[in-house]
């Protein structure tokens, strides 16, 4: 009897990265998005077996985990919990995520230990980011684009060691503003 893909996939050695998708829910309303329209409708993975889904990643011990896909995982209740219990496991941890709610101090902390950010943003002038975004305010981005930095170079000081953290980046359209003219206009606006 031969496998199903699934079966046979679990049967390899190694498995490089990982996507848990926690939600396809969104919080804005880009005038760009698929989300945008009314007859979409976001699901959200049922966290009741989240125990069972932890002891299948940590056996297979990906080299990272990505925590997001079509949907915004900071959205998710208790999300920096479930997290920060995957990173206490020695999982490294991605995010793609638009920043766009004012986040908690734990929410922050937790930010700050994951591997690698990204930050979803189209362009560092905000009016047109709010605009773009409609729900989402430039101001509370760039607080959070700080606090978490602040926080991740606290987490080094504190624990002495060097930054686990690879560069931060951004997703952006090119068609409103070139990625490398967006890092430098970005980086004054957040501070």
């Amino acid at each position: 009897m031969t496998d199903s893909i699934e079966e046979a996939l679990l049967k390899t050695p190694r498995t490089r990265s990982l996507l848990v998708e926690f939600t396809t829910r969104f919080n804005l309303r880009c005038a760009y998005c698929a989300v945008s329209q009314p007859s979409y409708v976001g699901a959200r993975l049922p966290l009741e077996h989240f125990d069972a889904l932890t002891t299948l990643i940590v056996e297979r011990r990906p080299e990272i985990v990505m925590v997001n896909g079509h949907g915004e995982t900071t959205t998710v209740k208790d999300w920096d919990r479930y997290c920060r219990r995957w990173i206490d496991l020695g999982l490294d941890l991605k995010i793609i995520t638009n920043l766009a709610k004012e986040l908690s101090h734990s929410e922050v902390e937790t930010l700050a230990r994951f591997r690698k950010l990204v930050f979803s943003i189209d362009t560092a002038d905000p009016t047109l980011f709010e605009q773009l975004r409609r729900g989402a305010r430039f101001e509370v981005f760039s607080r959070n684009v700080r606090r978490i930095a602040n926080a991740a170079a606290h987490q080094r000081r504190r624990h002495g060691r060097r930054a686990r953290q690879e560069p931060w980046s951004q997703p952006s359209s090119h068609d409103v503003m070139p990625p490398t003219l967006l890092h430098r206009r970005l980086l004054p606006a957040v501070g």
